[in-house]
């Protein structure tokens, strides 16, 4: 398969991220197309349930080449602050991440710190509606983050009504790194797929790096590779 064949092909196989899916089940359509907040008519709950039910059937395994295609901004950093709280037009709860910017690999960026929001909360809390508890944890599948991390993260696309992200393939876009090398959720299982057929140059420990199945890489062959692909769009 040709380089540029292989990567069209995948744009093909894409589809949407958590963070759109999130926001669509977070909004309906009157006759009039007017958006309403989903929160408006169901408990915390029960749309904790629908997302989870969600995600436990969508999530797909994803690998580097597939990451770095679908992702919006990929970057290092040190992880300086992790809260959380409700958002206030769409009642969704959501855990804020800000990190220490290190390295700026693809995407748009401000400043040297960059801030996000995920879906889910750290802790259970009361909701503004003293008839119910806000349950809305962060979901099985999701990354969770710590201050003091330093990690590698492929974040896709702000959501449109939430303004919500996470890393494509959810626990699998997040590395954490720990004496030079880089490990994320699922241990890097089958993480260098596709990309030998990608075409791009590889040095002799690049090569090598590609026979790894699972478990932690270098950190710096690991970066090298995601700025190769990167070039590719």
């Amino acid at each position: 398969m040709s380089r540029s064949k292989y990567f069209r092909t995948l744009r093909c196989k894409s589809k949407l991220s958590s963070t759109e899916q999130i926001d669509k089940r977070l909004s309906i359509k009157t006759p009039k197309g007017v958006k309403i907040a989903f929160a408006v008519f169901i408990s915390g709950l029960l749309l904790f349930s629908l997302f989870a039910d969600l995600l436990a059937t969508t999530v797909l395994k994803r690998n580097l080449v597939e990451m770095v295609s679908l992702a919006d901004r990929i970057f290092t950093g040190e992880i300086v602050s992790v809260t959380d709280g409700i958002d206030a037009p769409t009642s969704a709860p959501y855990t804020e991440i800000t990190i220490r910017l290190s390295e700026r690999i693809s995407g748009k960026f401000t400043g040297d710190y960059l801030t996000f929001r995920q879906f889910g909360l750290l802790k259970p809390r009361v909701s503004a509606d003293p008839r119910y508890t806000n349950v809305m944890l962060t979901p099985p599948g999701f990354p969770t983050y710590q201050a003091g991390e330093h990690v590698l993260l492929f974040l896709c696309k702000e959501g449109s009504i939430t303004r919500f992200c996470s890393p494509i393939g959810l626990i699998q876009g997040k590395f954490v790194l720990t004496e030079g090398r880089y490990l994320n959720g699922i241990a890097n299982q089958d993480l260098f797929e596709g990309v030998a057929e990608t075409g791009i140059a590889l040095t002799e420990k690049e090569k090598k790096l590609l026979a790894t199945k699972q478990g932690p890489v270098s950190a710096d062959l690991l970066i090298s590779l995601v700025k190769k692909l990167a070039q590719q769009y």
